[in-house]
């Protein structure tokens, strides 16, 4: 009789055991597995539209611009750092603004649109198809960029550039979008996201990140991990966004310009699990505040005027 209900309650404790650990979800630890030799393919479109009043008359810009990079792990070492050949496969960039101009480059088709833009245009069509190379951490933060200063040097080869000045500005043009700081931006907009410890569906996590490129910017980034499904996990994003804390002025000419914004950011980021590469992104973006000029020009002298920034994002990364 003892021996019956022994087997019985030990029966009892199993069952309990494997209902527990049906319930108990398992969390997920996300970073960046590469393997020597993979290849991946990364398209990136944004899409912003910029709004300013000075003086009662109403700016719009909008700007669209599409790039394909090829990627190939040349290495990854014994601290899991992911040594990555980036090469430029094509970009596609159009400004319109609501004077009427617009300007439009396409390295697929060659298309022009404004004799302003022949010059650069000129030199993104020398960089399709050169290279750099990235250094990448698990925690998806770049740790090197190298090889820029050799497309500088073939895109003068290929222009057959020797002023002095004319090299100056075509590396000023050239580093708005390779720089190691705008490089950086882009590569950490897709990998920085990986919690420091193993999370599971519902949990959060919060970073602090500065977003790089025309204004100075800061923003508090909340993630929720929404839901794993088929290896593949989906991250919501929501981040409020203000103006870097002692956030240098623009000088454009002898003009200073300071401005204070404040807005948000939200989306979606798809991760897969195995190789931690976020696979789908999509995001958007908006802020508004004021810009405040200073000039030494009589005819400019101190001005103050509303300003409104919105836009979207879409990033894919496939494997080859």
């Amino acid at each position: 009789m003892k021996n019956k209900i022994s087997r019985y309650c030990a029966l009892i404790l199993i069952v309990v055991i494997f209902m527990f650990t049906g319930c108990i979800e398992e969390k997920v630890q996300f970073s960046l597995k590469l393997k020597k030799g993979d290849m991946y393919k990364i398209e990136m479109n944004t899409d912003e539209k910029i709004t300013q009043t000075i003086k009662g008359q109403k700016t719009e810009v909008n700007s669209k611009m599409k790039s394909v990079y090829s990627c190939y792990v040349m290495n990854v070492d014994e601290n899991k750092n992911s040594e990555i050949r980036m090469t430029l496969d094509m970009i596609n960039l159009k400004n319109m603004s609501n004077n009427g101009k617009t300007i439009e480059y396409n390295s697929e088709t060659q298309i022009i649109n404004n004799e302003n833009m022949d010059k650069v245009s000129k030199i993104y069509a020398a960089i399709i198809g050169e290279s750099f190379t990235m250094k990448i951490g698990e925690d998806g933060k770049v740790k090197e960029i190298m090889d820029i200063d050799n497309i500088i040097g073939n895109v003068f080869k290929q222009l057959n550039i020797k002023d002095s000045k004319e090299k100056d500005e075509i590396q000023a043009i050239i580093l708005e979008q390779f720089s190691e700081d705008a490089i950086t931006k882009k590569t950490e907009d897709i990998t920085s996201v990986y919690p420091e410890e193993p999370v599971k569906v519902g949990e959060e996590w919060v970073q602090k990140d500065e977003i790089k490129g025309e204004f100075a910017l800061e923003s508090e980034n909340k993630y929720t991990l929404k839901e794993r499904k088929d290896k593949t996990a989906e991250v919501n994003v929501d981040a409020k966004v203000k103006t870097k804390k002692h956030a240098e002025p623009m000088i454009v000419g002898n003009i200073k310009i300071n401005y204070d914004l404040t807005g948000h950011k939200k989306g979606v980021i798809n991760i897969d699990e195995e190789t931690g590469i976020p696979k789908h992104i999509e995001m958007e973006h908006k802020y508004g505040g004021e810009m405040k000029l200073a000039s030494q020009d009589p005819n400019i002298g101190a001005q103050t005027f509303p300003i409104n920034v919105e836009g979207k994002s879409r990033i894919v990364v496939t494997k080859n």
